[in-house]
């Protein structure tokens, strides 16, 4: 599971890898507990990755992010971009 997300992480523009493998690994559904023990990291480093990817965004949390991401992977012309503005 890791390595199909690692992979994929090159298409969130303008956050770090790591920022980018959480947003990922959020659009899967996994907790925050569950990425940190995936990651061998702590909760609390996984919950500030996740902040920011929703801040660099624009996006209010989990569900825009999944609204955002559902958008743009079927409306035709969208680019995956985590600033919608």
């Amino acid at each position: 599971r890791g390595s199909e997300l690692r992979s994929r992480s090159n298409s969130l523009p303008g956050n770090t890898r790591a920022e980018a493998e959480v947003a990922l690994f959020l659009l899967k559904g996994l907790s925050h507990r569950e990425i940190a023990e995936l990651c061998q990291t702590s909760e609390r480093t996984i919950r500030e990755q996740a902040r920011s990817v929703y801040r660099k965004g624009g996006l209010p949390g989990r569900a825009a992010l999944s609204a955002f991401f559902w958008k743009s992977s079927y409306c035709p012309g969208n680019e995956v971009a985590l600033n919608p503005r």
